[in-house]
C-alpha cells in the first residue's frame, strides 16, 4: 500500500515523480492512495466555521481524498481509478491503482470493523488501516520531507518510532495504533531531487 500525501500535489510533476520512482524500485503492480491535501484543509476550514458534527467532518475529508484521487489519474494515463483493494488485482502490472477511499473504505469495514474518524485520522492512518484489512504487510508513505533520524536514545522498536513520528507531527496520532506488529512501513520524500525509500525502522534489512 502507498499513501502519497495530499501535499505532494502542488508540485507540477507529481505523476511522473510516482510513476518513476515505482519504476526504479520494482513496486509495479501498486495501490496508490491519496491524501487530501488542499482539499481536507478546506473541510478543516468548514468545521471551524460551521461547527460540523465529527462524523459529518470525517466524511467530507474523505470525499476530499477521493477528489485527489480523481486529479491523479487525470495526469497519467497509467494511472486508473479503482474502487477496492481487490479490484486493483485485476489490472496488468503496467496500471498504477488510485483507489477512490469512498468506496475502498466502505468494502473493508465488514473485514476490518469501522474505520475510525475525526480530524486525529488522516491518510497515514487509513493507508495502514486498509492495508491491515487486505493482508499487505508493507506501507508506503510518500511525503514533502525527509524521514528524521532515529534519537540515540529511541527505543528500537516500531511502535516507539512511529509514536515519536507522531509526536513531530509527521504522521497523525492515530498511526502508531492502527499499524499493525506484522506490518513495515517504509518513507520516501517524493518532493526530493532524487526520492529514495527509506524503512522507518532502520533495523529493518534493506530493500
Amino acid at each position: 500500500m502507498i499513501k502519497c500525501g495530499g501535499s505532494l500535489l502542488q508540485l507540477p510533476d507529481v505523476a511522473s515523480r510516482l510513476q518513476s520512482l515505482l519504476l526504479r524500485f520494482h513496486l509495479r503492480p501498486a495501490v496508490v492512495l491519496v491524501g487530501g491535501g488542499e482539499c481536507a484543509d478546506l473541510v478543516r476550514r468548514w468545521d471551524q466555521r460551521f461547527s460540523l458534527s465529527v462524523q459529518s467532518a470525517h466524511d467530507l475529508a474523505i470525499t476530499a481524498m477521493s477528489l485527489n484521487a480523481g486529479l491523479l489519474c487525470a495526469l497519467q494515463p497509467q494511472f486508473q481509478l479503482v474502487h477496492s483493494c481487490s479490484e486493483s488485482a485485476s489490472h496488468s502490472s503496467d496500471v498504477i491503482s488510485v483507489l477512490e477511499p469512498v468506496s475502498a473504505i466502505r468494502r473493508a469495514e465488514p473485514i476490518a470493523g469501522k474505520l475510525p474518524c475525526g480530524w486525529d485520522i488522516t491518510s497515514d492512518s487509513i493507508a495502514a488501516w486498509l492495508a491491515r484489512a487486505h493482508g499487505f504487510s508493507k506501507v508506503l508513505l510518500l511525503k514533502s520531507v525527509d524521514l528524521p533520524d532515529q534519537e540515540p536514545t529511541e527505543q528500537p522498536s516500531m511502535k516507539s518510532r512511529l509514536q515519536r513520528l507522531a509526536d513531530q507531527q509527521l504522521t497523525d496520532q492515530q498511526f502508531p495504533r492502527i499499524v499493525g506488529s506484522e506490518q513495515q512501513v517504509w518513507w520516501s520524500n517524493l518532493a526530493a531531487d532524487s526520492p529514495t525509500i527509506t524503512p522507518v525502522l532502520p533495523t529493518l534489512p534493506p530493500r
